[in-house]
């Protein structure tokens, strides 16, 4: 595996996905809270067949529910995650416009919208999306890293740079965000910088390592940066 990745650059197709990967590191649309304490008793078995990834049948079993009980929040949001875990990007997006229609106060949902059209490739409405979630939560640090990640595949370094820099400040545990740094500072040539960046995201999350460590074996192959 290590080989097939170190050839990767930032203009690599293989490059862009993990730029997307990195940004589906949960499911935004199951974050803690967002479906209330209580979970309405008619979906219990919607959340077993979910949670034993059956998600077409779950899928299937939302819909019969919501043509009963049109808007029901709690079922649109496990409905646009089935539609997410299935790679239906057109459905999910559609069942988040409907949670966003009903819950006018879910600041989570406009960013999970910015996550969705962003994965779909549509990129101006992802930007949208994303800031009216940071309007509304401007402390909130993922919907920045979705624009960053937006800029970077405009390879505009220094806005993303920025963005990135005011991420650090906002969440400075938020590990994959060392990862967006390091990409940006190697786009800019700031290798050793680079490099730094990397090891803090492998420090504070290990787990990293295992699918982006490429990335600094790259700036050692390529760029000759060695730990001092």
């Amino acid at each position: 595996m290590i080989a097939a990745w170190a050839a990767v650059t930032l203009d690599t197709p293989s490059s862009a996905q993990t730029d997307l990967d990195l940004l589906g590191v949960t499911d935004p649309l199951l974050e803690p809270d967002t479906l209330g304490v209580v979970l309405d008793p008619g979906l219990e078995g919607v959340r077993l067949a979910m949670e034993n990834g059956e998600y077409a049948s779950a899928a299937s079993e939302l819909s019969d529910f919501l043509l009963l009980r049109t808007g029901h929040v709690q079922a649109l949001r496990l409905l646009a995650s089935c539609y997410l875990h299935l790679d239906d990007l057109e459905q999910s997006i559609q069942a988040s416009l409907q949670v966003a229609a009903e819950d006018t106060l879910d600041t989570g949902i406009l960013s999970s919208l910015g996550y969705l059209y962003h994965r779909s490739g549509d990129l101006d409405n992802a930007s949208l999306y994303y800031r009216l979630a940071e309007e509304k939560a401007p402390l909130q640090p993922y919907s920045r890293f979705g624009r960053a990640w937006i800029y970077v595949s405009r390879r505009d370094f220094e806005t993303a740079h920025e963005l990135a820099t005011r991420i650090t400040e906002l969440a400075p545990d938020f590990a994959e965000n060392y990862l967006l740094l390091g990409r940006v500072l190697t786009a800019k040539g700031l290798y050793r910088e680079a490099a730094r960046s990397y090891r803090h995201a492998f420090r504070l999350d290990p787990e990293l390592r295992t699918s982006y460590g490429v990335l600094l074996q790259e700036l050692t192959l390529r760029h000759g940066v060695t730990r001092r």
